[in-house]
């Protein structure tokens, strides 16, 4: 598998705890198609993976949103790969989002967490190209200060006459908007059934928990998309 390799040129804070990576490539990806993920060689030699939330007219900067899990041994690997001065990486992978726009006149878009990094990718590739395909993005968080992009997708869904945005919130009293699982909230709107395809972003419980309520609610297996099933 190719290797590329890159630099730290920022490391900001997004907010809830999560980071914004900003590396500037030393040598070019092949492509880089919206919705794939890249993995980081950490010292160890161990792989630490990435959704990618830049397009590929971002290039060369890639932009990875990084939120450390206390207890996870991907904090310490992530600790010392940041310290190196230059970063290895993979060719970009993965084909969940590929073909998202244009190949289904609608897509529902299921984030939790910073798997929201997937999904802007997707609606920033779709916005960038144009694309008349309907985007309905729902994303889940705990509470309602994890909703750390919502002004970025605020300002997509004002570029992109066809995506609309609906943040879910499972565990926040304060919160007076839609609550609940996230891929309910899809369920319930009629939108999961309706798509040509849904997306769903996040980790591996998430995933296979999602797709398995979206097929016991009807929704064709052969229209969800993930790269963790």
């Amino acid at each position: 598998m190719a290797a590329h390799t890159a630099t730290l040129v920022a490391d900001e804070p997004l907010g809830a705890g999560v980071r914004r990576l900003r590396l500037q490539l030393a040598t070019p990806f092949t492509q880089l198609l919206p919705g794939q993920y890249v993995g980081l060689h950490a010292p160890d030699g161990e792989l630490v993976y990435f959704s990618v939330a830049s397009i590929a007219a971002d290039l060369p900067l890639l932009e990875l949103h990084y939120a450390p899990m206390p207890g996870s041994p991907d904090v310490a690997r992530m600790d010392a790969l940041l310290a190196t001065p230059a970063i290895t990486m993979t060719e970009p992978q993965g084909g969940s989002g590929l073909f998202a726009v244009p190949e289904a006149e609608s897509v529902v878009l299921i984030a939790a967490a910073t798997g929201i990094s997937q999904a802007i990718a997707i609606v920033r590739g779709a916005a960038h190209g144009n694309a008349r395909t309907r985007i309905r993005l729902y994303w889940g968080v705990r509470d309602a200060g994890q909703l750390y992009a919502r002004e970025l997708l605020d300002d997509l869904a004002a570029q992109l006459p066809g995506f609309e945005w609906i943040a879910v919130v499972s565990d926040d009293d304060a919160w007076s908007g839609r609550t609940g699982l996230v891929v309910d909230a899809a369920i319930a709107d009629g939108h999961a059934h309706d798509a040509g395809l849904v997306i769903l972003s996040g980790g591996p419980a998430m995933v296979q928990a999602s797709a398995a309520r979206l097929v016991d609610a009807g929704v064709e297996r052969g229209r969800i998309r993930s790269d963790l099933l």
